[in-house]
């Protein structure tokens, strides 16, 4: 039996949740670090991008799932989507398109909600 077959079953759900999602992870990490540039809610902001990413990324073709846009054939995607979606986000908190809230709310919610229309854009 050929080691490679053999060995299949083992290394490739390894590499599938590793470098098969590195797209994914590089879309969070450019999000996170441009929204912490430009002063904004950083990890809201990398699910902002993932987000993007994945509604970008197409997961059908005929039917049929393919998942293959998530790895490395996806990195141009996450990039595009990543930018895209944290310069519109900076764009409507600059032009004070978000949903405010009063002070005495905690921040991680305030946060939430200054996203929200945005993320609908």
């Amino acid at each position: 039996m050929d080691l490679s077959l053999a060995l299949r079953p083992i290394l490739l759900p390894t590499y599938q949740l590793t470098l098969g999602v590195v797209g994914l992870i590089v879309s969070f990490g450019v999000s996170a670090s441009l929204a912490k540039s430009y002063q904004l809610p950083e990890r809201l902001s990398g699910l902002t991008g993932c987000m993007a990413f994945l509604m970008l990324a197409g997961f059908y073709i005929d039917g049929q799932e393919d998942a293959r846009y998530l790895g490395g054939a996806g990195l141009f995607t996450a990039l595009i989507a990543s930018l895209y979606s944290i310069e519109v986000v900076r764009f409507f908190i600059r032009m004070g398109w978000y949903i405010k809230m009063p002070e005495d709310v905690p921040i991680l919610t305030i946060q939430s909600f200054k996203l929200i229309v945005p993320i609908f854009a």
